[in-house]
């Protein structure tokens, strides 16, 4: 299996696994995608009563990895902060590519970081 690897930048974060992409595809192609952190099963939030704990936990996931985009935004000073790494053969099961994503500017390891600051969050 081939690993392909994209340059590209946070649109949104849907969830503590969930994000929506802008990846440079190369030849000014670009294209939006949803992907799911391979790796990683963060608690959910969409649909989740707010004062349970599933739906607390959830979005103090969330908030990580918004701070984490905002740390690969504020540190790398180009147009592509992030490379996402995907085989493009693997997709869970809503159809999201499966991607592996570090900041540019530092090497960090979104997953890693993740399994570093919250328990319970390895995808078996």
């Amino acid at each position: 299996m081939a690993l392909f690897e994209y340059q590209g930048r946070r649109v949104n974060v849907v969830d503590g696994d969930t994000y929506d992409l802008k990846l440079d595809l190369g030849f000014h192609i670009t294209r939006e995608l949803r992907v799911r952190l391979e790796g990683i099963d963060t608690h959910e939030i969409s649909g989740q009563p707010r004062e349970s704990e599933e739906f607390q936990r959830g979005t103090e996931e969330r908030l990580f990895v918004e701070s984490w985009f905002d740390t690969a935004e504020r540190e790398y000073d180009g147009k592509w902060p992030i490379v996402a790494e995907t085989t493009k053969d693997r997709t869970g099961k809503y159809g999201r590519y499966l991607v592996s994503i570090s900041r540019r500017a530092d090497g960090a390891d979104l997953a890693d970081d993740l399994r570093a600051n919250f328990d319970d969050i390895e995808y078996e």
